[in-house]
């Protein structure tokens, strides 16, 4: 990976888990051409002219849109606030395409992603992020290597 630390997350899991994890390229020519718009309401990136990103403040269970991106756990259990949320109004589907991904992939290192289908939901799909846990028993170095690598 590239600009990889010597960090290590213990939550990451075996070596073998890793390897099985998208790799993300960075400094790539997405990341270097990003323009930012301010629209009512909302505000929108496009990059690289290809992919545009908007951030709406929402009822994320209506938005008609492509993909929603879902804050989750390691283990894709939808319990409660936003994700129980999403997970309600997907349906069944959902938690099934959640578990199936778990049993097949194992659990979600912090800062990768799981993307499944968006049962009943107006999106296609729903990005299942998974991001750092602050945790007041680490240094605060632990825990600001841990934001930077998400």
């Amino acid at each position: 990976e590239a600009g990889a630390s010597t960090f290590e997350d213990p939550a990451r899991g075996t070596e073998e888990e890793e390897k099985k994890q998208p790799q993300v390229r960075q400094g790539s020519e997405l990341e270097q051409a990003v323009t930012f718009e301010k629209l009512p309401g909302s505000y929108r990136g496009v990059m690289g002219g290809i992919l545009t990103v908007e951030v709406v403040k929402n009822d994320i269970t209506e938005e008609t849109t492509d993909a929603i991106t879902n804050a989750a756990n390691g283990r894709l259990m939808h319990g409660g606030g936003v994700a129980g949320a999403i997970a309600c109004k997907a349906g069944r589907e959902l938690s099934e395409q959640s578990a199936k991904y778990v049993k097949e992939n194992g659990k979600i290192p912090t800062g990768q992603v799981a993307v499944t289908g968006a049962g009943n939901l107006q999106c296609q799909h729903v990005i299942h992020a998974v991001g750092p846990i602050w945790d007041n028993d680490e240094t605060e170095d632990y825990n600001i290597n841990l934001l930077m690598h998400a």
